[in-house]
């Protein structure tokens, strides 16, 4: 049998030494899932199987799980990649638990008990990514609990204990080290002078914590952050209490690309804090206490894709986005939107996208012709009126109520907008330059012309 997967779970079974061995050559992917292998955790019936990249070996233990040490030493899988053992029950591993799988690049250790970052990791040279999730009696990072991983590119420390970076916690990975995730985790601090030392960390997600105050150095150092989440925080009691001042985010200006701030109770936003965002692509404040999209809302706010999904927003002024670059993508999918006439009233090719979907919306002649003029390119959503219950915006003009009562033939062949945006400043420099440098050209070229004639 060829077989490249294989998945075995939920059974009560005994392998032999040589029950895989017609599979060595060809067998990449195998589940074992709970097939009762922990109560010696010998594995030689999976030894020499030297293509097996991938395997799962969740679910095979009971708490309190120790994981014994040389599991895999004698094993031979020269080629196993990747390891799970999520939910095995695991609350201590041997400093030995790893060894024999200097191959492996992602290990899974999820949804088990350990107290701290077991030590074996350390045998893993070529591990690029771990994850230690839903651990909850992980409350600490020791120092230098990583050391050897200079490979390490993915830490996923979310819904556990943790509470405490130490100075050094991550030494060792500073020119490493892409992503952190430590969502939903009980820290009370940002811990922003250990991460800031990951000159390379492009992901930060410290959302759902108890960090309740960012300050104006808080960021400063953090030499390649494009991504960032702080959504969610909270104190002790319960309330989002997380404090933007205007310099929240000095030294990310010219960096950050993605910023999520959901969930933090906000009635409006901290735009003195983003508009120092000079290169922002997306902005999602979804989740917030947003009722109304007023004048000026998202006033300085630079980003291509703005997401405020999920509040309680009953009215939009026309003028909530005088400011926001043109082609812009707004979603403002489940809100209490009815009425989106203000679409009307904005600048020509405000928008690439608006999405409603899950408001609603009352179809009247206006939606017909926002619908049907294409003045939004892509204009997502339905109806929730009587007369159009459930219909989608981009087909109305269809109806022969819609043509009859609106009008809608007239709205219709309107050109699609075409959108140029500069985003970065160095871009628009060197736009700028190209520009200068073509009416030089230009001008040398008219200037030779005319010289040639007159001396003719």
């Amino acid at each position: 049998m060829k077989l490249e997967e294989l998945y075995i779970s939920d059974q009560a079974t005994t392998f032999s030494n040589t029950s895989f061995d017609s599979l060595s050559e060809t067998l990449h992917i195998l589940y074992l899932e709970n097939v009762n292998i922990s109560r010696t955790w010998i594995l030689d019936f999976l030894r020499n199987m030297t293509v097996l990249d991938t395997l799962y070996l969740d679910r095979n233990g009971i708490y309190p799980e120790r994981f014994p040490d040389h599991v895999f030493s004698k094993l031979n899988l020269t080629s196993l990649t990747y390891l799970s053992l999520r939910n095995c029950g695991i609350a201590q591993m041997s400093d030995q638990a790893l060894h024999g799988l200097e191959s492996l690049e992602s290990l899974d250790l999820s949804n088990n008990h350990l107290p701290t970052v077991p030590k074996t990791i350390l045998l893993l040279r070529n591990l690029k990514k771990i994850d230690l999730s839903h651990n909850a009696r992980l409350i600490y990072v020791e120092d230098r609990a990583f050391m050897t991983l200079q490979r390490l590119e993915e830490i996923d420390l979310s819904h556990t204990g943790v509470n405490t970076l130490l100075e050094d916690s991550f030494e060792g990975l500073e020119e490493c080290l892409q992503i952190i995730t430590i969502h939903h985790a009980k820290m009370a601090h940002g811990y922003f002078s250990t991460m800031r030392k990951l000159r390379h960390l492009i992901h930060l997600d410290i959302s759902y914590n108890y960090i309740t105050e960012m300050h104006n150095t808080s960021f400063l150092g953090f030499s390649s952050l494009q991504e960032l989440d702080v959504s969610g925080q909270r104190d002790e009691k319960g309330e989002a209490v997380t404090n933007f001042i205007d310099s929240t985010f000095r030294g990310l200006e010219t960096k950050l690309l993605v910023l999520k701030m959901r969930d933090l109770q906000m009635t409006s936003l901290p735009l003195a804090a983003l508009t120092s965002l000079r290169i922002l692509h997306v902005l999602d404040v979804s989740d917030n206490n947003f009722t109304e999209l007023y004048e000026s809302f998202f006033y300085g706010v630079r980003s291509e894709t703005i997401y405020v999904q999920n509040c309680s927003i009953g009215y939009v002024n026309k003028d909530a986005f005088d400011t926001v670059s043109s082609g812009v993508n707004i979603y403002l999918d489940n809100n209490n939107i009815k009425n989106i006439s203000f679409i009307l009233d904005t600048a020509p090719c405000q928008f690439r996208k608006l999405s409603f979907t899950y408001n609603p919306v009352q179809c009247d002649c206006d939606v017909i012709e926002i619908a049907s003029s294409n003045m939004v390119p892509e204009l997502v959503g339905a109806c929730a009126d009587e007369l159009y219950r459930g219909e989608n915006f981009a087909g109305l003009h269809e109806f022969p109520i819609a043509r009859n009562g609106c009008d809608a033939e007239h709205f219709q062949n309107s050109s699609l907008c075409t959108y140029m945006i500069v985003r970065s400043t160095s871009s628009a420099h060197s736009f700028d330059s190209k520009l200068l440098e073509m009416v030089f050209l230009g001008l040398l070229v008219i200037y030779l012309v005319t010289g040639s004639h007159n001396l003719r």
